[in-house]
């Protein structure tokens, strides 16, 4: 996904992504994503993830301690 793309389609600040990208840093150091500047994709592999790699992007996600996962 090209982020940078995305926020000017849709006339959002690249900022309000600069969050939600960082909280992708952890899946990036374990293989899951790759980050090259503000494009996000989901490696081949890991296919199954795509829900869990968007979900750092929904705002309407609710952001607690959960006992399982929100991809479920």
């Amino acid at each position: 996904a090209d982020l940078e793309e995305n926020a000017s389609r849709f006339a959002q600040p690249l900022s309000a992504l600069s969050g939600p990208l960082e909280s992708l840093a952890p899946m990036a150091e374990d293989g899951i994503v790759t980050i090259s500047g503000w494009k996000v994709g989901v490696r081949p592999e890991w296919r199954s993830a795509t829900r869990l790699v968007a979900a750092a992007f929904d705002d309407y996600l609710p952001r607690r301690n959960a006992v399982h996962s929100a991809a479920v």
